[in-house]
């Protein structure tokens, strides 16, 4: 018997029939599959899907360096000046400093007993009263009671003389119930 190779299109409702005048012809469908066909054109892009959830956030980054320091700005305007002259008080005989000769000058003509007296208990730290010996004789500045009036640039303590016409400054340094301190200094201070 002859065999032939026989490449045919077959429809496949004749799979496993014999066909009539042939014998040992079988028709047979090589599991129904064909050869494959070209590739169709592509199909249209599908809508875009759902947003993604958000990330977790980054860690911090490290802190810039500071920024240099901005310019100076302008000068203020100058301040009023101050007083020219020291207010003066004048006095006869025996006199006891009071706040009010603060910031002022005493003349004293004519002195007479004690002369000026620094009292306690009256002044504070930085008030300063000038006395100016308006006279031929001398006048005596009395450390009052509970007072130390120490002339200045010596350790001495204690009265003080100023001699005709001679001026001297009285600074209360330390202001302390029942014990101040007092700086005294001028021209003809002895």
């Amino acid at each position: 018997m002859a065999k032939f190779n026989l490449t045919a299109t077959v429809n496949t409702s004749l799979a496993g029939t014999t066909l009539a005048g042939e014998q040992g012809f079988t028709v047979g469908v090589l599991n129904g599959v064909g050869p494959t066909g070209p590739t169709g054109p592509a199909g249209p892009t599908g809508a875009t899907g759902p947003q993604g959830a958000q990330g977790i956030q980054g860690i911090q980054g490290v802190a810039g360096n500071d920024g240099a320091d901005g310019a100076d700005g302008a000068d203020g305007a100058d301040g009023a000046d101050g007083g020219r002259n020291i207010p003066q008080n004048t006095d006869t005989g025996t006199v006891t400093l009071d706040i009010n000769d603060a910031g002022d000058h005493i003349s004293i003509s004519s002195p007479t007993g004690t002369g000026v007296t620094v009292p306690a208990n009256v002044f504070s730290a930085g008030d300063v009263v000038t006395v100016y010996n308006n006279s031929t004789s001398n006048l005596t500045i009395t450390q009052g009671t509970n007072v130390t009036l120490r002339q200045a640039a010596t350790a001495n303590t204690g009265n003080r003389t100023l001699a005709q016409y001679g001026v001297c400054t009285i600074m209360c340094v330390a202001d302390v119930t029942d014990a101040d301190v007092f700086v005294i200094a001028g021209a003809g201070l002895s």
